[in-house]
C-alpha cells in the first residue's frame, strides 16, 4: 500500500518516473528504509501521548480505532476522525522537501497524540529512503528546471527531526474542542 500512495503523489507532484528511484531512495521500488511501530497510550500518564512533530520519511500509514490523533490546522489543534475500516496517511518531511518547489507541492503535518482519557493502541507503517550506514540514500529536491538536487543525508534528516520530536516541537498553542462524539463524527462524513 505504501508504495502505491508513494507513486501515485511522486506521478501527482511531477517527478519523471525515471527519478523515482534516486528521488525516494528506492522507496518508490519497495525498496527503501522502513519500520513498524506498535504504541501503547496509558491514561495514568499526565503528559501528552506525543509531542508535535512531523514524521521524516515520505510518507506514514497509521491504523487506530481510538481517537487521539491531533493535527494542527492553522493555530489549533484538530482531533482526527477515527474510521475503524481506513487508514490515516501522513506524508512526511522527505515528501515535503522533494515536492517544496514543484508545481504540487505536497506538505508534512504537524501531528500529536493527545493525553489519553483511556487506553489507546496504534500502529504505524514508516517509509523513508535508505539509510543504512554507508548506504544512505539522501533526501533530494525536485524542480523542473534542475530535476533533482540532494539537500541532505537521511540519516541527517532523522537525527534533526528526532531532536526536535523530544526537545518538543513548537506548534498551536490552543487545545482542541473535546473529541467529538460518534454521532458528531457521523454527522460530519
Amino acid at each position: 500500500m505504501s508504495q502505491q500512495v508513494l507513486c501515485s503523489a511522486l506521478s501527482y507532484i511531477g517527478v519523471p518516473e525515471r527519478d523515482w528511484s534516486q528521488a525516494t531512495g528506492d522507496c518508490s521500488n519497495s525498496s527503501g528504509s522502513y519500520h513498524l511501530t506498535f504504541n501503547h497510550y496509558r491514561p495514568a500518564h499526565d503528559d501528552i501521548g506525543l509531542n508535535s512533530h512531523k514524521d521524516d520519511g515520505f510518507l506514514t500509514i497509521l491504523r487506530t480505532r481510538t481517537l487521539g490523533l491531533e493535527i494542527a490546522r492553522g493555530d489549533q489543534w484538530e482531533f482526527v476522525p477515527v474510521d475503524p475500516s481506513c487508514f490515516v496517511i501522513n506524508f512526511g518531511l522527505s515528501m515535503e522537501i522533494l515536492s517544496a518547489q514543484s508545481k504540487r507541492p505536497v506538505a508534512a503535518i504537524m501531528h500529536r497524540v493527545a493525553r489519553q482519557q483511556r487506553d489507546r493502541c496504534s500502529c504505524g507503517h514508516f517509509s523513508s529512503s535508505g539509510c543504512l550506514p554507508g548506504e544512505d540514500r539522501g533526501v533530494y529536491r525536485y524542480t523542473d528546471e534542475h530535476g533533482l538536487q540532494r539537500v541532505c543525508g537521511s540519516r541527517e534528516l532523522i537525527d534533526e527531526n528526532d531532536y526536535e520530536i523530544y526537545a518538543g516541537t513548537e506548534a498551536p498553542t490552543t487545545q482542541p474542542a473535546s473529541p467529538p462524539t460518534s454521532r458528531a463524527h457521523e454527522e460530519n462524513r
